[in-house]
Parts: C-alpha cells; sequence; structure tokens
C-alpha cells in the first residue's frame, strides 16, 4: 500500500471519528451590534434536535439574546406582541438551550436596540454542549483525545507498513544476490573445468572451437 493511500485513510478515519463528537456547529463567530440596532441568524434544524447557545460579550456591557420562530420573529420585528422560543435579556454571558423540530426555522437574535453602545458578542450555536472555553472553533478536550488516539494508530500502522516494506526489499535484494553468485559459481565452475585438447592434451575453456596451444579442432558433443 502506498503511503499517500495510508494518509487517505488516515484523514478520512479522523473525520468519520470527529462527527459524532463536534457534531454540527450552526454559528461559531464574533459580530458586531450598533448602537439601537440588532442582528442575527436564520438557521434551519436538519433533525428534531436540541440546539445549545454560548454567547459572550467582548466589548461593550451587555445584550440582549432572543430566539424566536418564523410567526414569532414577523411579529417582533413589525414592533407587534410575540413570543419567544427561549430568550436571556441584558445579559454579558450565557449559555441556554431549547429543542427543535425537523426542518422548522428559528431566529436568533442580538437585541441591541435599547443600548446606546454598540457590542462585540462572540456566539456559537450546536448541536451538542458546549464546553466552558471551547471558543473560536477551538476542539474540546474529547475531541484532541481521539483525534490523538485515531493519529497514533494511523502512524504506528504506517511505520508497520513502511517496515514490512523495507524487510521485503531487503530479502528481494539478498534473493537476488545470491541468484547472481550462484551464477557466478556456475560460470566460474565450468570455465575451471574446461575441456582437454585431444591432441596436445591442454586444458581449454569452453568457448574456444579450436585450441589455442596447438590449433587442432575441437569436436564436442551438443
Amino acid at each position: 500500500m502506498k503511503r499517500k493511500s495510508v494518509v487517505f485513510i488516515m484523514v478520512v478515519l479522523v473525520f468519520l471519528a470527529s462527527q459524532p463528537v463536534l457534531g454540527i456547529t450552526w454559528v461559531n463567530e464574533t459580530r458586531s451590534v450598533s448602537a439601537y440596532d440588532s442582528n442575527g441568524w436564520i438557521i434551519t434544524a436538519n433533525d428534531d434536535t436540541s440546539v445549545y447557545i454560548f454567547f459572550q460579550v467582548y466589548n461593550g456591557s451587555d445584550i440582549s439574546l432572543r430566539v424566536f420562530d418564523y410567526e414569532n420573529y414577523l411579529n417582533w420585528s413589525d414592533g407587534y406582541s410575540s413570543e419567544t422560543v427561549i430568550e436571556r435579556i441584558n445579559s454579558e454571558q450565557d449559555s441556554i438551550a431549547f429543542s427543535v423540530e425537523y426542518g422548522r426555522n428559528f431566529y436568533i437574535i442580538l437585541d441591541n436596540r435599547d443600548n446606546p453602545i454598540s457590542v462585540d458578542v462572540e456566539v456559537i450555536v450546536q448541536d451538542s454542549p458546549i464546553e466552558s472555553g471551547s471558543f473560536e472553533g477551538t476542539p474540546t478536550i474529547i475531541t484532541l483525545i481521539i483525534f490523538g488516539i485515531i493519529f497514533t494508530i494511523g502512524i504506528t500502522f504506517l511505520a508497520v507498513l513502511l517496515l514490512r516494506k523495507r524487510e521485503q526489499s531487503k530479502e528481494e535484494a539478498s534473493t537476488g544476490s545470491t541468484i547472481k553468485t550462484k551464477k557466478l559459481q556456475i560460470e566460474k565452475t565450468s570455465i575451471t573445468k574446461g575441456w582437454f585438447c585431444p591432441n596436445c592434451k591442454k586444458k581449454l575453456v569452453d568457448v574456444e572451437e579450436y585450441c589455442s596451444f596447438c590449433g587442432h579442432k575441437i569436436y564436442r558433443n551438443p
């Protein structure tokens, strides 16, 4: 197996093993929200799942985070009465979770409309619990452990393959050397054994057609 194939298999294994841990991350960014303004994200659930949100204000005092379904978002944006799926009002940092149905849109809104100061907010939204301190896409400890185990197995597997290939090359070289040596020995034996001229009785090599000593023609049985 070639080295490129082994590397490809390792990458695929790491990707597949990481999926259950990493899950789906819809949002992982720091967004600026101007004074007396709001913005956010529209997200569609690809399964009946739980949604986990972490947010933290870096610049500014606090922010309100609200989650709406489609109808209530329209009411809220138009200034009418509305209900949130879940919300945190005037918070600097918090974690929340809620359930959502397959195919339903939900709206995550950073509401800064009653604040005269712009704020920068980091937001992570995914379908698995968010560990404290896992900001800006930093892998979780579990992910790192799994990646380390798979990477170690892959390196070991690659080392074994390379070692076997090296041993095979040595065996082939040794076999080739042995065959060459035997061939030389046969040729040397043949030349050493030679023939004898029936006329002058001098020793001749096999390749001679006439005796190099007396010129007598050499006749051999095929």
